[in-house]
């Protein structure tokens, strides 16, 4: 997918095209069923000490 932008300021098309870079906007886009362009990263952490 491309964004042109023809906007002279910074205004509501450049932050619909930063919103779908970011990782909010690629989740939709993976929602959708297409693929995004970089991944949602998930980082889980597993301990074997019972948490007091």
């Amino acid at each position: 997918m491309y964004s042109i932008s023809r906007e002279m300021r910074s205004g509501l098309g450049t932050g619909l095209s930063a919103y779908l870079a970011a990782e909010k906007g690629q989740r939709i886009i993976l929602k959708s069923g297409l693929v995004p362009s970089t991944m949602p990263l998930r980082i889980v952490s597993i301990s074997s000490d019972p948490i007091e």
